[in-house]
């Protein structure tokens, strides 16, 4: 069964996964500091979702 944090960190791992390949082809540097703030915030997402996961299946 799909749950909101299991859909967030599907779509965070997503946006990690593709984070070398965007960082590759980014012609301006505009482009790549916007691909390494989304990559950081979206590992920034994981840890805070795997995180409050681990709390909430020991109650």
């Amino acid at each position: 069964m799909w749950t909101v944090p299991n859909i967030l960190l599907t779509l965070f791992g997503l946006v990690l996964m593709v984070t070398p390949l965007a960082l590759w082809v980014a012609w301006t540097t505009a482009i790549f500091t916007g691909v390494l703030v989304a990559a950081f915030l979206s590992l920034i997402g994981a840890v805070i979702i795997t995180r409050s996961q681990g709390k909430n299946s020991a109650n």
